[in-house]
């Protein structure tokens, strides 16, 4: 059993008084058989496990030993992300730079667990400023660091085929927010309502 499985299985002993586990697909059995086995803490953290390149302060704080909070956490990304639809699914997958096959959804939980406060906050920077007037976008644009106007202009890139930034940041800051401002404008609001679930996700690794 992988460490994951180990943890989600903890969470669902844990969790006995409530419906976690059946909305999981874990049988009563199943659920039975674990809470027969003694928990023993996890001896690698996710973040060893897997190569994400985002520094400890920022990640979702999931350690090597599950606090109640911590296996809520588990439990409400896996129910979100195996309710959410097909199409949603594959914009969750882009998003995490996931490859579709199978366990996806224990995936996604990591993914989750280890993305960093930045990628929460920008994404919620884009969906926030897609609903915005292009004045007021414009100039939230401009009071943006330099570094958070090239990860909104790469995640922009990502969703709009039809944007192009065709300047440089560090030569003209204010025709690069100029040509950002476009490409957010001219975003199509089907991504954005595909875009808002992967944020909900974010949003419960750091609640």
């Amino acid at each position: 059993m992988s460490s994951l499985e180990s943890q989600l299985s903890a969470a669902f002993a844990a969790s006995e008084d409530t419906d976690e586990g059946d909305v999981l697909g874990i049988n009563k059995q199943e659920k039975q058989k674990v809470k027969e086995e003694t928990y023993k803490p996890v001896e690698e953290s996710i973040d060893t496990r897997f190569d994400f390149s985002q520094t400890e302060e920022e990640s979702s704080t999931i350690g090597t030993q599950l606090s109640p909070k911590d296996i809520g956490k588990i439990i409400n990304i896996y129910s979100a992300f195996s309710n959410m639809n097909t199409n949603i699914q594959k914009v969750v997958l882009k998003y995490l730079k996931i490859k579709a096959e199978d366990s996806i959804a224990e995936k996604v939980v990591i993914a989750v667990l280890n993305a960093s406060k930045s990628d929460y906050t920008l994404l919620s920077s884009l969906t926030k400023l897609k609903n915005e007037s292009g004045a007021s976008r414009a100039f939230e644009l401009i009071a943006m660091s330099a570094d958070e106007l090239i990860k909104l202009d790469k995640l922009v890139s990502s969703f709009n085929k039809d944007y192009k930034q065709s300047n440089s940041v560090d030569v003209n800051k204010i025709k690069f927010c100029k040509d950002l401002e476009i490409g957010i404008s001219t975003l199509n609001s089907n991504a954005i309502q595909y875009l808002e679930p992967v944020e909900k996700l974010l949003e419960i690794a750091f609640s």
